[in-house]
């Protein structure tokens, strides 16, 4: 066993690691719901643009909901774990925390109209913010894991890093170009691009849920082999 880790502590942290794997699969089903709205309205927009205005309205409500309802069950899934970490290492702790401002800075967002420089300002530092986060629980997880030979688990969460470090600064980046008021082929393309990026955001949270049970998984196996030692 790691000189880090006592077996009720690598039990827990296993636990805290697999609600945060299932609240980020929550969170999925919501990135999956967006990708799916705009999906279709770049089919509408090539196909039918009219449609798209007249139409294509009430479904984008319905996913919408969908995506804001799954949202937030799957964050408060995910902050539930993540505050339970917080008491195994101090990365995590900060990373809750950081959350939390992060969570206050969404409904800032949402108070300023969600359009503006300052609204675009806070919406770039939220997705900047999520990058932090990420990277202080990808360092506590790697310093619990010291010791336990699980280079597959580290290696992986080093590819979470790269995948979301590129969605993220392109999210950032689309946030200050305007969206065309006029339909077109500029609108066409920036729908397109929309598309692109939603898809390799669900690739890095795929990739990121996969890590997380991967992490815990190592946990439990060595919680597993200490109680045969013990036998």
């Amino acid at each position: 066993m790691s000189m880090t880790l006592d077996h009720e502590t690598a039990m827990f942290s296993a636990q805290k690691l697999r609600l945060m794997q299932k609240g980020n699969i929550v969170i999925l089903i919501s990135l999956a719901a967006i990708l799916a709205n705009a999906i279709l309205n770049l089919v509408l927009a090539w196909n039918n643009p009219i449609a798209l205005v007249q139409g294509g309205i009430g479904t984008m409500v319905v996913f919408m909901i969908i995506g804001v309802v799954a949202m937030a069950v799957g964050s408060i899934m995910y902050l539930v774990g993540l505050y339970g970490m917080g008491r195994v290492r101090p990365e995590y702790q900060k990373a809750f925390l950081i959350e939390i401002v992060l969570l206050i800075l969404g409904i800032v967002y949402n108070m300023l109209g969600q359009e503006g420089v300052l609204a675009e300002t806070v919406d770039a530092i939220r997705n900047l913010g999520v990058l932090v986060v990420l990277w202080l629980v990808l360092q506590g997880t790697r310093c619990l894991l010291d010791g336990l030979e699980q280079e597959a688990v580290l290696r992986r969460g080093k590819r979470v890093w790269k995948l979301y470090v590129l969605s993220e600064l392109i999210s950032v980046i689309l946030i200050f170009i305007p969206v065309p008021v006029e339909f077109g082929t500029v609108t066409i393309t920036f729908l397109a691009f929309a598309v692109v990026i939603a898809i390799l955001g669900i690739v890095a949270a795929i990739d990121y849920i996969g890590y997380l049970g991967q992490a815990a998984r190592a946990l439990e196996q060595m919680v597993f082999s200490v109680n045969n030692e013990q036998a």
